[in-house]
């Protein structure tokens, strides 16, 4: 498996990613721990690229959307 940090570190303050799209093809799994109002579109091409996907809560900022991140993952997985 091959696993990937995008983020600040929390200790140095040093960014360690600056655009989610650019480590979707290094990784296998995304844990999504950005601020809610990015979960969405930070999951939605995450899924849509293939990887298995942890979001923390809350999931996304409204029903509707968790309803499609549901989709999403239900078309891929199949």
């Amino acid at each position: 498996a091959r696993a990937g940090v995008f983020g600040l570190h929390r200790e140095r303050g040093q960014a360690v990613g600056s655009d989610h799209q650019a480590f979707v093809e290094c990784v296998d799994a995304a844990v999504i721990a950005t601020p809610a109002a990015s979960h969405f579109a930070v999951a939605s091409d995450c899924l849509s690229a293939g990887l298995d996907v942890l979001v923390e809560k809350p999931m996304t900022e409204t029903s509707d959307q968790a309803r499609v991140l549901v989709d999403l993952a239900r078309r891929i997985t199949g």
